[in-house]
C-alpha cells in the first residue's frame, strides 16, 4: 500500500510559500491552518486533512495527507531535507529562493502523483547534477 500525499509545502517561518507541489485538485490554504492553535504541534488535523510539519533552519516542510501514519510522513520529510541539504551543502531559505528549479526537480524525482517513487539520495543527486550540468545552469548559492 502506497502513502498518498495531497500537497507538499516548503515555506519560511512566516508561512510564505517557497516550494509548493499539489497532487490533487483541492485548494489547501496553509496560512489559515497555521493560524489555529493546533499548528504549534508537529502534526494536526484541520478541515479533515492531516498536516505534518517539521522545521529545519527556519524552513518549514509541510506534508498534507488524508489518512496516513504521521511517522511515515516524518520519514519522508527527513529524507527530503537530507536530500536538499546534501545538494545545497547546507540547506536554507535562500536556496529555495534562488535555486527553486533544482528543488522542484529533486521533489519531482522523489515523488510522483503523491507517492514516493525514489528514496535513494545518491541516485537523485547524481541525476539532478547531471541534468543541470547539461543545461548549463550555475548554482547561485
Amino acid at each position: 500500500m502506497y502513502t498518498m500525499i495531497n500537497t507538499i509545502f516548503l515555506c519560511n517561518s512566516e508561512g510564505e510559500y517557497r516550494i509548493r507541489r499539489s497532487f490533487t485538485l483541492e485548494k489547501i490554504d496553509l496560512r489559515s491552518a497555521f493560524k489555529t492553535k493546533l499548528a504549534l504541534r508537529n502534526f494536526f488535523r484541520f478541515e479533515g486533512k492531516l498536516y505534518v510539519v517539521k522545521t529545519y533552519k527556519l524552513v518549514k516542510i509541510v506534508f498534507v495527507v488524508e489518512h496516513e501514519n504521521p511517522f511515515i510522513i516524518f520519514y519522508y520529510i527527513d529524507s527530503l531535507f537530507q536530500l536538499l541539504n546534501a545538494y545545497f551543502s547546507g540547506f536554507s531559505d535562500s536556496n529555495l529562493i534562488y535555486n527553486y528549479e533544482e528543488a522542484y526537480y529533486m521533489l519531482d524525482s522523489m515523488f510522483l502523483d503523491g507517492k514516493l517513487i525514489q528514496n535513494d539520495r545518491e541516485v537523485i543527486l547524481k541525476n539532478t547534477r547531471a541534468f543541470f550540468r547539461r543545461r548549463g545552469v550555475p548554482k547561485l548559492m
